[in-house]
């Protein structure tokens, strides 16, 4: 027993270690930090899958106090979050073989929780307003408008273009919730992906419900997305309200659709999975699928549409009669596939 908690311990001292070290080098070497993020929720999870969630819990403690003393409470706020608590619930999923989606929903919520709460610590230590905030807007837009004119870009276009960002920008505070939301989506999403790629060759197998092929929202989930849709429809019908319901259905929109992206993607791995597609014809069904979500959405509405068609069942690559066995004596009418 006491070795078993010895090895425990420094498993859990490693995890820390080198949570910090990613932690550290996502904040300060920023030509590899766009990579290392989503590597950060590994460490902290590889060791919570194998000794438990309160083993998880104390590394997840550690890795955020130790980054605190090293780099300040940002960083701590920072580590504590996204390589700790995220950590632990991912280490969790897989250690108890969640659905993919269960998986993803869970980590999602945790992260959009970390992203906010680093968010509002660092708006309260900085000590900025709103005022601030639009005075460096203005700063940093009347620079770049310099700089486009210098390059010979007619004034007109170039103040125009300018103004579009700066309604853009003030947009942004009430498009906060499905912002997080949907960075926090493509967080999980990468941290999941990443810990189906590197655990198994650690010798930490990830059970099969885990799988990004299988990959499918609760039929439940459809509403939020036409409930959303509805509201950005019919907000010009609210009177005063019209502003207040358009903004929350355009979250719940924006967020619904990147989660029905994601079940979209998954219907087309499946397929090239399905099918064994290699080379050439997966790297263009792959790219119809996100070409497609960009021009008009059309990978998240087959995500959607999902929740009723249940593609994967409906195209399915059926076995040769050959290949389909019959129970001995039985009729042919009464074996199916």
């Amino acid at each position: 027993m006491k070795e078993l908690e010895a090895s425990g311990v420094t498993e859990a001292g490693k995890a820390i270690a080198l949570a910090v070290v990613l932690t550290v080098a996502t904040v300060y070497v920023p030509l590899v930090s766009a990579g290392l993020i989503f590597l950060l929720p590994l460490p902290i999870a590889y060791v919570t899958k194998r000794r438990g969630v309160q083993t998880g819990i104390a590394a997840a403690i550690g890795t955020g106090i130790l980054t605190g003393l090293l780099t300040g409470p940002l960083n701590g706020l920072l580590a504590a979050f996204l390589a700790g608590l995220a950590g632990v619930m991912l280490g969790t999923a897989l250690a108890r073989g969640w659905r993919s989606s269960t998986s993803l929903l869970s980590l999602t919520a945790v992260v959009s929780v970390g992203l906010a709460g680093i968010g509002g610590a660092t708006w309260v230590l900085t000590g900025m307003d709103t005022e601030q905030v639009r005075e460096m807007v203005d700063r940093s837009l009347a620079s770049a408008s310099d700089l486009y004119v210098a390059a010979g870009m007619d004034q007109a276009s170039v103040d125009a273009a300018a103004e579009q960002v700066r309604e853009v920008v003030e947009l942004v505070p009430y498009l906060l919730p499905s912002i997080l939301g949907v960075i926090a989506l493509l967080f999980a999403g990468a941290a999941l992906a990443l810990a189906g790629l590197v655990f198994p060759r650690l010798g930490e197998e990830t059970r099969a419900g885990g799988s990004f092929s299988a990959f499918r929202l609760h039929w439940g989930a459809a509403y939020g997305f036409i409930i959303g849709l509805g509201m950005l429809v019919g907000s010009s019908w609210a009177g005063s309200a019209a502003g207040t319901v358009e903004l929350i259905g355009l979250n719940l929109f924006l967020f619904f659709q990147m989660l029905y992206f994601v079940q979209g993607l998954a219907v087309v791995h499946w397929y090239v999975l399905n099918r064994k597609m290699t080379g050439f014809g997966r790297a263009a069904v792959y790219g119809v699928a996100v070409l497609g979500q960009f021009l008009l959405t059309l990978t998240s509405w087959a995500g959607l549409l999902d929740t009723w068609f249940d593609y994967r069942k409906r195209l399915a690559a059926r076995k040769p009669a050959s290949e389909i066995s019959r129970p001995p004596g039985g009729r042919d009418d009464e074996w199916k596939e």
